[in-house]
Formats: C-alpha cells, structure tokens, sequence
C-alpha cells in the first residue's frame, strides 16, 4: 500500500455521470510547469473532481514532496509514493516486465485502486504500462493535459 493522506473531500459527480479523477506525477509533470498544473488542478477542484499525487519518489520524501507541492499551490486530496523497489518485485503481477518496470507499475496499481479517471505523467515507460494495462484510465503527457481536460468538459 502507498501511503497516503487525505487533505480535501466532499465532491461532486463529474459531469457524465462520474467524477472526474486525476492522477499527477511530480517530477517531470507538475515541476515542468507548476502554475500551470495548479490551474488545472484547481479546475478539476471547481468542477467536483478530485486530484491525487502519484509518485515515484521514495516514501523518505514523502514530508517534503508535500511541503513542495503545497508550494505549488497544487490542490490535492492524497499524495502517494511508491514503496521500494523491493516491494514492488513482489507485489507487481506482470512477471514479464524488467525490474524497474515492475517498479513504475506501482503507479498504475495507485491509479486502479483510486479508480483514476485520468492520468498524467512525462515518462513514456509509465504511458506505456497505463495503455498495456490501465487503458480505461485517460492518460496524457504534460504537453497533452489541456486537451485532455478540454474533452471532458472541466471548465
């Protein structure tokens, strides 16, 4: 289990039907352009969604991961780290991937077990593993979030 805390609840269904959920990684995505991502996810916020921190970074950082994207002013209900790399040999189901593949499956486990709606990371390996294996979530690089969030009408 990643760990976790919850800072904002109390939304409301997503204009289809569901909320909206998004998933963000930090390094890469959000600290490519971090008022940028702090408006998008308060848009997501306004419209009833909810935003959750995916991460790569070692639970060691957890405190200050928080620290740095409050500081962004990125709103957000739970940050999570990965556990080690050890851990996730074990946990991740698809034997067939290297060990580091194994270990950036993590955050596709996160996203299925929040039910994310939507997903956005820089690393083309963590594309690769939503769209083998969490293809009903929407993923999109940084470059691609605004379209993504266009289409599914988040104002």
């Amino acid at each position: 289990m990643s760990v976790q805390i919850s800072l904002m609840t109390n939304t409301l269904p997503h204009p289809e039907g569901r909320q909206v959920r998004l998933g963000l990684d930090i390094d890469g995505t959000i600290t490519s352009d971090p008022p940028r991502f702090a408006a998008l996810a308060q848009r997501v916020v306004d419209s009833g969604g909810t935003v959750h921190i995916v991460t790569s970074r070692s639970q060691l950082a957890y405190q200050k991961s928080m620290e740095e994207i409050r500081g962004y002013g990125v709103p957000f209900v739970s940050l999570h780290c990965l556990p080690s790399i050890d851990v996730m040999q074990e946990r991740c189901p698809h034997g067939e991937l290297d060990w580091f593949m194994r270990y950036l499956w993590g955050k596709v486990e996160v996203a299925l077990e929040l039910q994310l709606t939507h997903f956005s990371d820089d690393d083309p390996r963590v594309e690769w593993l939503f769209e083998t294996y969490a293809s009903n979530i929407r993923f999109r690089t940084p470059a691609q979030i605004d379209d993504l969030m266009r289409s599914d009408n988040v104002r």
